[in-house]
């Protein structure tokens, strides 16, 4: 057994030193003038737990809350996790051509629903959104929050004006700069691709850049240029399916080739929380020891008052993470410095 937060222990100095100075209190007056037996003879409610020594239980209470927030553990479980280490602008098509109702309703409302979906079964994938048409606009940069960028878009009224141009080259240079610290730029477009003509200079940026294009294609006839980008790029085209066929072969090809790079190795610990015991133990002696030394009628009402909170608070789920924020702020000095050092 171990404490994640061993320096809550340190407070353990002042209920310790409390505790010592208790036994050097002068006595009673009473007792330096009568007997015991004439003390018990005066006193009006005599008490089951002297106040001394209630005192002496309440720093012991305050010592096991402490322990309790130093999050006693023991490691349950050690294991290693490789995770690839994958990276995807999903860029969605906003021009005018996309605004056709060749596919019911239209193009775009498909296309959306296919980036909606897309978002949900990338498991794996750090995941940024593009919308672009004439222009590329930054929707979402790259995370790995997808539940998050899922439940934005589900919840969001993309109002786009169409624009009448694609300018795939704006795409690929946004992408790029989205992607330019990430092991794998991979590029997941959801378009019509634009007219159909020879694009010699999109294509020698990929190739430059080592950009991998992936095309989810929602024209009514094949386009010709993404097919050759996509190939020149080892990436994947296929047609919009009425399904999730499409989405299922971009997301399996992109894993293929993730495969051939070498994942990062994490050690995941998972721990056995050990909090409640300490914490039990407490409040049952702040029970015992307050509660004895009240009258009849108020022991009852409190007992059944005691017994209703624990029903209460019977399915409520306990945290023990109190002291999270400090290693949340580490988490995120150690990321700025490593961020810094790549730049």
């Amino acid at each position: 057994m171990f404490f994640l937060y061993d320096y809550v222990l340190y407070l353990l100095v002042v209920p310790a030193l409390l505790f010592v100075f208790s036994f050097k209190k002068s006595n009673n007056i009473l007792e330096t003038v009568f007997s015991q037996a004439v003390i018990r003879q005066l006193t009006l409610h005599p008490q089951l737990i002297q106040a001394s020594m209630r005192y002496r239980y309440f720093l012991l209470v305050i010592s096991l809350m402490i322990i309790a927030l130093a999050r006693p553990v023991y490691l349950k479980q050690n294991t290693v996790i490789k995770q690839m280490s994958s990276s995807a602008v999903i860029a969605l098509d906003v021009s005018e051509s996309m605004n056709s109702s060749d596919i019911y309703p239209s193009r775009f409302t498909l296309a959306k629903e296919k980036l909606v979906k897309l978002i949900e079964k990338a498991e794996h994938l750090h995941v940024g959104v593009l919308l672009f048409a004439k222009n590329s606009y930054m929707l979402y940069p790259l995370s790995e929050d997808t539940q998050a960028l899922a439940y934005m878009l589900k919840n969001a009224q993309i109002k786009q004006k169409f624009e009448p141009n694609t300018n795939l080259f704006g795409v690929f240079e946004a992408s790029e700069k989205m992607l330019h610290t990430e092991k794998t730029k991979n590029i997941i477009l959801l378009s019509d691709g634009g007219e159909d003509v020879t694009r010699v200079d999109e294509t020698a940026y990929i190739r430059k850049n080592h950009l991998r294009l992936y095309v989810i294609d929602f024209a009514s006839r094949k386009n010709n240029a993404l097919n050759n980008m996509v190939q020149k790029s080892h990436g994947y085209y296929t047609k919009y399916q009425w399904g999730e066929g499409d989405i299922e072969k971009i997301l399996n090809a992109i894993q293929k080739s993730s495969q051939k790079i070498s994942a990062d190795a994490y050690d995941m610990k998972q721990y056995q929380e050990l909090f409640m015991y300490p914490l039990g133990l407490a409040l049952l002696i702040l029970y015992f020891v307050f509660i004895l030394n009240l009258k009849k009628k108020h022991t009852v009402k409190l007992t059944v008052l005691f017994a209703l909170m624990q029903l209460t608070f019977l399915n409520t789920p306990v945290n023990a993470g109190v002291f999270d924020f400090i290693t949340l702020q580490k988490a995120k000095s150690f990321y700025a410095k490593s961020s810094m050092s790549k730049r």
